[in-house]
């Protein structure tokens, strides 16, 4: 993977099955109920309004690619309730690429296996016909407590004008019987820098006087619902706006590509260091060094190129800083010829003729700092 671009690879969990998790999640108002997504903040993406559903919860972004866009849903069917095609077409119309992941709650032998209901055949007998595909992965994605119950597929991937998968697999991880299934799509997205706040050079006294401004304090009662959700709603843009203009943006320090050199050299050189085989021990080293001269080549270049863009933002119509540094640079130096002292030794190295001239302009300057010139007199009389 590069710095800047890397393949798409979405992931769905469906989460009700973290064992650490449940009392988080014992408050919720049903079996499942709640949908999200979570994106890295370096990949182009916008909020994607998802139109309004009878049954299927979603939510979805819109992935911006250098020529076209590709709409990405996160979706939850209750087993509770039914599967209506008008749901999935609400969802599948989102985009001219769309790519839907969920726990729909559908076990036809065509992806899983499991007993049949009415949802299974309505998905099965909708994608017949309509435009999209749905994928699922070969390994089960959901494993019952009970082991009387056979392992099944409810999570699922429908994709609209979109079908090279390169992988979908799932990862039996994050402790829970509900596995992460993810797919591996060779469409290319440029990553952009890395941005987070700066939180010590934040100015939270102009925090303060925004938030004093526009906060209006009262002890009035809300009387409807509605009245609150604005409140809260007001409350909360107030915040985030005041957060915005307070708090600076800092870039991150290395780029990813070098700090991943840093923490494969750090991981190679505590293999080395607990290997008693001398062989590979030696390889290992080997490596280091490898990696060692890969980061300190990018960390060169790093700070050349940042030299060159503060240089090229100072004002320079002459052209004379640049011929300074090509001289600084350069490293055919002219020699200094021999110097001859007040006590007529000479000066033949480098460091003696530096510290001569030093000692000789040092001098120059205490003879004119009392300086008594005639004309000077002249001036002043007149």
């Amino acid at each position: 993977m590069s710095d800047k671009n890397s393949c798409l690879q979405p992931l769905y969990w469906n989460a009700d099955g973290v064992h650490k998790k449940q009392q988080e999640l014992a408050d919720l108002a049903g079996t499942g109920q709640g949908v999200a997504i979570l994106v890295r903040s370096d990949i182009p993406h916008s909020t994607l309004p998802i139109p309004t559903t009878t049954n299927l919860e979603a939510v979805g972004i819109l992935i911006q690619l250098p020529k076209t866009n590709i709409a990405v849903i996160s979706a939850y069917m209750s087993p509770n309730k039914l599967l209506l095609t008008s749901d999935l077409n609400a969802m599948l119309s989102c985009g001219t690429q769309v790519l839907v992941m969920g726990d729909l709650n559908t076990k036809h032998p065509y992806w899983s296996p499991g007993t049949l209901n009415s949802r299974d055949n309505t998905l099965y007998h909708h994608i017949l016909d309509s435009e999209f595909v749905i994928f699922s992965p070969q390994d089960p994605t959901l494993v019952h407590y009970h082991t009387n119950i056979i392992p099944s597929t409810p999570d699922l991937l429908l994709s609209k004008n979109f079908n090279h998968i390169d992988n979908i697999c799932t990862t039996p991880t994050l402790s829970s019987n509900h596995f992460p299934f993810f797919a591996k799509f060779n469409k290319i997205i440029t990553r952009r820098p890395i941005t987070k706040y700066n939180f010590s050079k934040a100015d939270w006294t102009k925090y303060r006087q925004i938030l004093n401004s526009n906060i209006n304090l009262s002890s009035s009662i809300y009387k409807t619902t509605t009245e609150i959700d604005l409140a809260i709603s007001d409350f909360q843009n107030t915040i985030l706006a005041a957060t915005i203009v307070v708090k600076p943006w800092s870039m991150p320090a290395l780029p990813r590509r070098v700090k991943r050199l840093i923490q494969q050299k750090n991981r190679l050189r505590r293999y080395a260091a607990a290997e008693n085989d001398i062989a590979v021990h030696h390889l290992l080293k080997l490596k280091v060094r490898k990696l060692q001269f890969d980061i300190n080549y990018d960390l060169k270049t790093i700070h050349d190129n940042a030299w060159s863009k503060k240089l090229g933002k100072v004002a320079n119509p002459n052209s004379d800083l640049w011929r300074v540094i090509k001289s600084l640079k350069s490293n055919n130096f002219p020699p200094i010829p021999t110097l001859k002292r007040c006590d007529g030794t000479l000066a033949t190295s480098k460091q003696d003729q530096c510290n001569t001239l030093a000692d000789s302009f040092l001098s120059n300057m205490l003879l004119t700092h009392n300086w008594f010139s005639e004309e000077q007199a002249t001036v002043d009389c007149s």
